[in-house]
């Protein structure tokens, strides 16, 4: 695939003689003369540019165009590809194709604004195309860059130095989620300002938002959406205790959250959810109630007052949502204080997780008292221990 160009010029002739002729056409102007007009054009036609997504993925890569271009010459293995003469002409397409990529990459950075023009003739298939690319992530580099704040060049140094790979990568990663979060932190704002969605945006969680503009798919756009949350609430991901946790699973885990305890933005804890759990807390002391759970939870075998202590490290995790400062590090208190404490005393439910999952399933059916609060406490006490189950999971307690 070559980027072929030719440049046509027309009326080289006239355009000398209309110079040659200057003198004359003065002369006819000084004697009362009409001068002739002469008109010079250039035309320039052009073929357009051939996307080719493996010279685009070198591109993307940051990887120098002769790099590049031994990369592609190493990959044809005929004896006619390995002709000096081949290897040149490999090197002037693949500095072609670079040349037309980093035109485009100011448009590439505003997706939507990328779909509607573009300095070159692009179809619309390929744009959408090369903004699917543009904007994939790389796991690794998204892992290392989760909850922070998305503003310093030295979390892309950092990125770059634990990932061994190359900062201009790294770098374009970093660019792409700063640029998304501002996108989303604008858009609250907006929403906030005027008190509820912007007109003709009101249905529209983040996820749709980002979708819209950034032209992504929706798997893509989750998964940017997980990152602005993360980072947003500025929830720790980076402690040694959770490095066996990898991006995906954070995606998991972000979906949940956002699904279950976020506002219909989907960014923002809910603070009915919030003060839900704080009641849950003390609900959840009461001894009538503990021993109503222990009643319906008997086939396990937990003695009761290992599910009493179980319960005081889950509300307490629970109620810590109310504080900021305090939810950042809800990860690592959920394996220091829940997860690692309690993986080894399940009695007959068989993991943490098996015995979580069935604290949320008894639960709406105590028969307590305190029915109201119950009922009002529900929805929220089983979305956290969803979370809290599937985080066990994750670290090998399910």
């Amino acid at each position: 695939h070559f980027f072929v160009a030719s440049c046509l010029q027309l009326s080289f002739a006239c355009w000398l003689e209309a110079r040659s002729g200057r003198s004359k056409e003065a002369e006819m102007q000084g004697s009362g003369g009409e001068a002739e007009l002469q008109i010079t054009a250039q035309v320039f036609v052009g073929d357009p540019p051939v996307f080719d997504r493996d010279v685009f993925i070198l591109w993307l890569s940051n990887m120098s165009v002769d790099r590049a271009s031994e990369v592609r010459f190493s990959e044809r293995r005929s004896a006619v590809s390995q002709s000096e003469a081949y290897r040149r002409l490999l090197k002037d397409d693949t500095q072609d194709q670079y040349r037309t990529y980093n035109l485009l990459e100011r448009f590439l950075a505003k997706p939507s604004l990328f779909m509607v023009s573009s300095p070159i003739s692009v179809s619309p298939l390929v744009r959408i195309n090369m903004i699917a690319l543009y904007y994939d992530i790389d796991a690794g580099v998204a892992r290392q860059i989760l909850g922070k704040k998305l503003e310093s060049k030295k979390e892309c140094e950092e990125a770059a130095a634990d990932t061994n790979l190359n900062s201009g990568y790294v770098r374009r990663h970093h660019e792409n989620f700063r640029r998304v979060y501002k996108e989303i932190m604008a858009w609250l704002k907006e929403k906030k300002d005027n008190y509820l969605a912007p007109q003709g945006s009101s249905s529209k969680g983040v996820v749709e938002v980002i979708q819209s503009e950034f032209q992504l798919s929706p798997e893509l756009a989750r998964k940017y959406a997980v990152v602005v949350f993360f980072c947003k609430l500025r929830l720790e991901t980076q402690r040694r205790r959770l490095a066996e946790l990898e991006f995906t699973h954070f995606v998991s885990l972000g979906n949940e959250m956002m699904k279950r305890w976020t506002d219909p933005t989907g960014l923002n804890l809910d603070l009915k959810f919030v003060d839900r759990l704080c009641q849950a807390k003390e609900f959840l002391g009461d001894g009538g109630v503990i021993g109503e759970y222990h009643r319906a939870l008997a086939k396990t075998g937990m003695p009761r007052s290992h599910l009493e202590k179980l319960l005081k490290a889950l509300t307490r995790v629970a109620a810590s949502l109310n504080s900021g400062k305090e939810s950042r590090s809800l990860l690592v208190d959920l394996l220091e204080k829940v997860i690692e404490p309690f993986r080894g005393e399940c009695g007959g439910a068989g993991s943490l997780a098996q015995l979580l999952d069935l604290l949320a399933e008894v639960y709406p059916t105590l028969n307590v008292v305190h029915k109201s609060a119950l009922e009002q406490t529900r929805e929220p006490w089983v979305g956290f221990l969803a979370v809290v189950a599937l985080l066990a999971r994750m670290l090998g307690s399910g």
